[in-house]
């Protein structure tokens, strides 16, 4: 890769693209592992930049990708992405031979004031460092938007990291979308100032009572602080190859009796403002399963107090919707035989 011609003027430039070569040419040049440093240079001086987006792999190291960015103090807006080809790097834990990422020295303390960030399809270990290192801006506190998505739906970001990073932003961040793997760490989303919340729960639990799902969401409702909230979406992916059984549980039910959120919607956080919510279960799945018959059987009845508020969302999995045009809400289903759902009549 070299330093395309017609770039504009440095003194206009404002946002910043810059991606790897296709995997078909990395494989073709081996010498196109990395950016070309005449381009980084290049690039490097176009600091009037206020949006960057880039790849991180086509980066030597974790110090040389920092030390790029910070050639912009003007930076307002920072997305990170993969390479588009698959293979290992020092930005991988799984690399032969990797040592465990470490931050650079203090000298790379973020210059600039990131109103927007967005970490996506990244290893854990470098989106944990990457948040660390964001954390040390002077003015990290002028945060409007996160986003956290780790590389593969059972990669998770370790709570704490999450949870400390949101701790510094404070009551600043607006909008936070993050993904989760279930079973996997409790993340909090206590930020005082949020008003939308997009969190993707990738769910591996091999048990038909859904306990660790059923944790991870009340444990997220119940450590919101935010009055200011507008939306919450909740979208569950059950990864159903991963499971070893589809055996209903006749107990599976029982969480019906006790519903927990209803000590979460009377929280005084909700008073002022009780946020609509969006849940939705396996949106594209087109195949019935015993999991997914307990799913739809537990969650839509456990959001019921949503519901009876006007404030509830739901879609189902595709093939269980109402194929005349309808999508059943909340209360329009109850327990059928051991494996079953259906329609109230």
């Amino acid at each position: 890769m070299g330093v395309q011609p017609g770039l504009p003027n440095r003194r206009i430039l404002k946002n910043l693209n810059l991606h790897a070569t296709s995997p078909n040419e990395r494989r073709r040049n081996v010498d196109a592992k990395y950016y070309d440093d005449a381009l980084i240079a290049n690039c490097a001086g176009y600091t009037t930049v206020d949006k960057l987006q880039t790849d991180v792999e086509g980066f030597k190291s974790l110090d040389h990708l920092l030390s790029f960015i910070q050639s912009f103090p003007l930076l307002t807006g920072l997305r990170l992405e993969p390479s588009p080809a698959s293979r290992q790097s020092w930005a991988r834990a799984s690399a032969p031979g990797a040592a465990r990422l470490t931050l650079p020295p203090a000298h790379h303390i973020p210059p600039f004031s990131l109103s927007l960030l967005d970490l996506r399809q990244l290893p854990t270990i470098l989106i944990e460092m990457l948040l660390d290192w964001v954390a040390q801006s002077p003015s990290i506190t002028n945060l409007r938007d996160l986003t956290i998505v780790p590389e593969g739906s059972k990669s998770n970001v370790a709570g704490y990291a999450t949870n400390c990073f949101l701790e510094k932003v404070g009551s600043g961040l607006k909008r936070y979308q993050l993904q989760v793997s279930i079973p996997g760490y409790s993340h909090s989303l206590a930020a005082s100032g949020l008003e939308n919340i997009d969190l993707y729960l990738c769910i591996f639990e091999d048990t038909q009572d859904l306990t660790a799902t059923l944790y991870a969401i009340t444990y997220a409702l119940f450590s919101i602080t935010s009055r200011n909230l507008h939306e919450i979406r909740l979208t569950l992916y059950f990864e159903i190859h991963e499971f070893t059984t589809l055996d209903p549980d006749p107990t599976v039910f029982d969480f019906l009796q006790v519903n927990t959120l209803i000590s979460v919607i009377s929280r005084d956080v909700f008073d002022e403002r009780l946020p609509m919510i969006h849940l939705w279960i396996d949106p594209y799945t087109e195949e019935r399963n015993t999991v997914l018959d307990a799913a739809v059987g537990i969650l839509p009845a456990l959001f019921e107090p949503w519901k009876a508020c006007g404030q509830l969302e739901l879609r189902l999995p595709y093939a269980y919707e109402d194929h005349s045009g309808n999508i059943y809400e909340a209360g329009d289903l109850h327990a059928g035989p051991a494996g079953t759902v259906l329609p109230v009549p």
